[in-house]
């Protein structure tokens, strides 16, 4: 008999009953801190851009990883990644912590470190983008197209379906669209791929991004 489990990490990304990710945003930002606190002991220099490079190249991608799967978790969770990139910019400008008086929204401007959270929509919007222009059989079973209309943006929108669930508000095709749905006509998603393969195949992180939430629709049907 398999054991009954509040947590399990599958693929990196760490599922729990309650399916709020709040568990996962607590790991990473956990391990993004330990990241810092490394680069803090090892990578002795004055130079901001080295120790930018080893925030990007090191602790950003663990505050990224897989986030199109877990990025419906609550505003609150993610501000707490937002201090994780908020301490980082303190570190590569070399701001003691003591320091209060300096603004770490001017560093992040000045270091040239968007927020993540618009990352993380920019990076939804890209997945969304390769299913809009090369496996629409996917979008089709969360989501529907809707016809063209002068009143729109563009003419590739989608219908976004009413829901009084916030998961299902949050959830990656619903959140998207919406996202999608606004984007500008001269936006160059809304155009489909040069042919080339390796740049434009969908991801492996579709993959892992379709498992995880599987699961998670399994084990909320399996609690409501």
């Amino acid at each position: 008999m398999i054991p009954k489990a509040e947590q399990i990490k599958y693929l990196g990304v760490t599922l729990d009953t309650k399916t709020n990710w709040n568990a996962h945003i607590n790991n990473i930002a956990a391990r993004g801190n330990s990241i810092l606190s490394f680069i803090r002991r090892n990578v002795l220099t004055t130079s901001e851009t080295v120790k930018a490079t080893a925030y990007k190249q090191l602790a950003r991608p663990v505050l990224e990883y897989a986030s199109a799967a877990w990025d419906s978790a609550s505003d609150t969770a993610g501000k707490i990644l937002e201090a994780v990139q908020r301490r980082g910019a303190r570190l590569i400008c070399g701001i003691r912590r003591t320091d209060r008086k300096t603004s770490t929204t001017g560093l992040l401007q000045k270091l040239n470190l968007p927020l993540l959270s618009q990352r993380r929509s920019d990076r939804r919007l890209q997945i969304f983008s390769q299913y809009h222009h090369t496996n629409k059989s996917v979008l089709s079973k969360y989501i529907q197209q809707a016809g063209y209309s002068s009143a729109r943006r563009h003419p590739e929108q989608y219908f976004i379906p009413q829901s009084n669930s916030v998961h299902h508000q949050r959830s990656f095709f619903i959140r998207t669209a919406k996202d999608w749905n606004e984007l500008p006509a001269s936006s160059s998603l809304l155009r489909p791929p040069v042919s080339s393969p390796k740049l434009f195949n969908i991801p492996n992180l579709l993959q892992t991004w379709k498992r995880i939430t599987d699961l998670r629709e399994k084990s909320f049907s399996s609690h409501s």
